[in-house]
């Protein structure tokens, strides 16, 4: 391809594709120089940024009737680390284990081991899903409100299993000395009386649980308090040390790629179990002047694996063309690679596996698989958070973070 430069100040009118352009030679007067206009690429814009996309990545280009373009990710932006997510929960870990970053200065620690408290049985709201196989790819999925019917983006239809409750607001005596009763009041026992409702009243409430909700404090118990969180947790020692959360002290910055991390921490000595009633941490030796009394037991969390992962490390922040190609009659259309950050990973996956998902219906073929960071390409489309990928292989793993790039391109 050879580029001619136009000067701007002495050009008239407007070059057509394909039309034929003359000139003469600057080297020799008597030498005819001829051209073909053909329309190129001439500029490339990034319109959705991704997440931990890698320098050179490259994007494929259909459509356009053009050949010959490249448009590669100039730049990336570098971040903090602003959540650790618990791979596998491991054993015998404490609260206040260390969390210890590969590289830059974020800090973190364990703040919640043994779990908390998740709603009981028959207490979790029950969704109506579209069939077995509706959805591409074999899965199923709830079905969700239109956001223009309630105002939300999170409603979802609910099967009439579900458990109802009626939110009851009765109707005070002057005073508040008691409430209104019917005449057709049940007995004397508070479950058989029958009180007169305010308008207020809803029947059939579902309680609105969901299987990763958990039993927390109110609000107005942890605003005085600078702790970060709500959740109500086992005391230690009532479980076998397992990881649930873990909480950011520090960022960190510039992080152009994810860290890896180790969990570390101290083991204190103790009172014996007959010599105080209370439980492990809670019956603790301590100095005079502040302080705890090491103990010489090695540390003893055992295989537990997290992930730092930061929202806005590794955003593509611009884009490069490296070759404008030649003949496109329209901009083409850019698809970069994938990626997506996976957790609970069943076993190896390889490069070049192809992969289907259980809900979006996602299909793709593997590109590079450095854990926990899936490099790919999306057949179909690109894989949602929290779905289930199944790989040619075999091997299974869950959807933790998935924000693909996007972008276009002019002519």
């Amino acid at each position: 391809i050879i580029e001619v430069e136009i000067n701007e100040e002495t050009t008239t009118g407007t070059f057509v594709n394909g039309e034929e352009v003359t000139g003469t030679s600057n080297v020799d007067e008597d030498i005819e120089v001829k051209i073909t206009v053909s329309q190129a690429l001439s500029t490339a814009l990034v319109t959705n940024d991704g997440s931990t996309i890698t320098v050179g990545d490259e994007a494929t280009l259909t459509g356009g009737a053009g050949a010959g373009a490249r448009i590669q990710v100039l730049d990336i932006s570098g971040a903090g680390v602003t959540e650790v997510i618990v791979n596998v929960a491991g054993t015998g870990y404490q609260e206040g284990d260390i969390i210890t970053f590969s590289s830059g200065t974020a800090e973190a620690k364990v703040s919640i081991v043994g779990g908390g408290f998740a709603p009981e049985t028959g207490s979790v709201d029950i969704h109506v899903e579209l069939e077995t196989a509706t959805v591409t790819g074999g899965g199923s999925g709830d079905l969700e409100f239109e956001t223009a019917t309630t105002g939300l983006t999170t409603d979802k239809f609910l099967d009439s299993a579900s458990t109802m409750i009626d939110r009851e607001v009765k109707i005070e005596l002057e005073n508040e000395v008691g409430h209104l009763l019917s005449e057709e009041d049940g007995g004397t026992q508070t479950a058989e009386r029958e009180y007169i409702l305010n308008q207020l009243s809803e029947p059939d409430v579902p309680y609105g649980m969901e299987d990763d909700d958990h039993v927390v404090l109110e609000e107005a118990t942890i605003d005085p308090d600078n702790y970060v969180g709500d959740k109500i947790i086992q005391q230690n020692a009532t479980g076998n040390g397992n990881i649930d959360q873990v909480r950011m002290i520090a960022s960190g910055s510039g992080y152009t790629t994810l860290p890896t991390a180790t969990i570390s921490g101290d083991r204190f000595i103790g009172l014996e179990n007959a010599t105080d009633s209370g439980i492990g941490d809670f019956s603790r030796i301590q100095f005079e002047d502040g302080g705890r009394v090491l103990s010489d037991i090695a540390f003893d969390g055992a295989s537990a694996t997290v992930i730092p992962f930061g929202t806005d490390i590794g955003r593509a922040t611009s884009l490069s063309i490296i070759e404008h190609g030649i003949n496109f009659t329209s901009a083409p259309t850019l698809a970069f690679p994938h990626y997506a950050i996976l957790k609970t990973v069943s076993s190896t996956i390889t490069a070049d596996e192809t992969f289907t998902s259980n809900v979006s219906g996602a299909t793709g073929t593997v590109v590079d698989f450095t854990a926990p960071l899936l490099k790919y390409t999306a057949t179909t489309s690109s894989l949602d958070i929290g779905e289930t990928v199944t790989f040619s292989g075999g091997t299974t793993a869950i959807i933790s973070k998935s924000d693909p790039l996007t972008g276009t391109a002019t002519i």
